[in-house]
């Protein structure tokens, strides 16, 4: 995981349906309409998903989505990039570009940070078996991935949503799995390029429901679902499970 220096500012951000809790002593409240209580800054993003990254300009490392909540730790000295606690591990920092949030409030009071100033954190190491001839035994660095198993898509066809038509026939897909390491999880996501955007979700995710016309008339395209779990090394692992999408246009045949 990654530390970071300094003291983190207790700015919220509202990232405009999953809601993750602030940070330890941000003294915010969340009521059901998903509104802040107190008087802390929020941003609102003004897409359906933002990428994150690395660092500014670097390795695009997830999407935050329309209603998560996260807790803003910094920007970069030109205030494109505001620094984030990555939602997926709450000890992680990502980075999100500054023009697709909305704020209410001046977020120039938060600290200004350098990429570098994100410390990543030695794994755990073991030590080899000495081999008897005095010297030191060596240590090996945890670059394993999760087990990932139970990957299911249940069901696994699905219909488009048409107001006269396929009433009968199930419109959303239950994505589950299970993930485990040593290390521990620190995310466990399903992400598919299908409809009007690219989405990763938290496992268990809903896949759909698409409204007519998602897919031409009369076909029935097989969607491609990716598990991926990372634990808290950083190390990742995938699998894969399919979800067939007919056009509601079937129904009427």
């Amino acid at each position: 995981m990654r530390g970071v220096r300094g003291a983190i500012a207790l700015t919220q951000l509202l990232v405009a349906g999953t809601i993750v809790a602030g940070g330890a002593g941000a003294g915010v409240a969340l009521d059901q309409t998903g509104v802040f209580g107190g008087g802390d800054e929020t941003v609102e993003v003004s897409l359906d998903a933002v990428s994150v990254y690395d660092c500014p300009d670097g390795a695009e490392s997830g999407e935050v989505h329309r209603g998560d909540r996260v807790l803003a730790t910094g920007r970069d000295g030109s205030g494109a990039w505001i620094e984030i606690r990555d939602p997926r591990d709450l000890g992680a920092r990502v980075w999100v570009k500054a023009p697709y949030l909305v704020p209410d409030a001046d977020l120039s009071g938060l600290d200004v940070r350098d990429c570098e100033e994100v410390e990543v954190a030695l794994p755990t190491t073991t030590t080899a078996p000495s081999d008897g001839g005095g010297g030191g035994g060596g240590t090996a660095a945890d670059t394993t991935g999760p087990t990932i198993s139970g990957v299911s898509a249940n069901p696994n066809e699905i219909w488009e949503t048409f107001p006269s038509l396929c009433g009968e026939m199930a419109k959303q897909s239950t994505i589950t799995a299970s993930a485990s390491d040593p290390a521990g999880i620190a995310s466990l996501t399903a992400s598919w390029a299908f409809g009007p955007v690219n989405q990763t979700k938290n496992i268990p995710a809903q896949f759909g429901p698409f409204p007519y016309l998602t897919v031409p008339d009369n076909t029935q395209p097989t969607i491609t679902i990716t598990i991926t779990a990372r634990d808290t090394h950083g190390n990742t692992r995938t699998a894969t499970t399919t979800v067939v999408v007919h056009s509601a246009a079937q129904c009427s045949i």
